[in-house]
């Protein structure tokens, strides 16, 4: 009986554990990609440059979050 509730308690575990790994990894993804398109679309209102600096800032926004997460997950794999 013992080694049953063993058995769920590592299974619970290895589920949490899973699950903050994926929020982690969407939380990286995501945030660069706000940031940078609120920064570019700020740029372009103080610049009147719309929307030139805002998709810029997505574009590098993507492509960091894209970045960032892939290091993380080779991380994660070793």
């Amino acid at each position: 009986m013992a080694k049953k509730e063993q058995t769920k308690e590592s299974s619970l575990k290895t589920l949490l554990q899973a699950l903050n790994t994926a929020w982690s990894l969407g939380f990286m993804i995501v945030t660069p990609v706000i940031v940078l398109s609120f920064l570019g679309l700020f740029l372009d209102k103080k610049m009147g440059t719309t929307p030139f600096l805002t998709i810029g800032g997505l574009f590098l926004g993507t492509i960091a979050g894209i970045i960032i997460a892939i290091k993380e997950v080779k991380k994660i794999l070793k």
